[in-house]
């Protein structure tokens, strides 16, 4: 529910790709949930970066999200 309010905001500012999503602690999975949607709906990420994110579980992350053709 925060990523889609952010996604929404982001659409604002700036209503196409590519993006640069970050975060820092929690806000980290916030932004790696904002980079899924983005994707599903076809939009380009530019990258993803994390500062100190921890994950009790981190079998939910999809590890695709971090492959590039840079």
């Amino acid at each position: 529910e925060m990523a889609f309010h952010y996604v929404h905001e982001i659409y604002k500012i700036q209503n196409h790709g590519p993006y640069l999503l970050g975060g820092h602690s929690f806000g980290g999975l916030v932004a790696y949930e904002m980079a899924k949607q983005l994707l599903i709906q076809g939009k380009e990420l530019l990258g993803l970066v994390f500062l100190d994110v921890c994950t009790i579980d981190a079998e939910g992350l999809d590890p695709s999200i971090f492959e590039s053709d840079y």
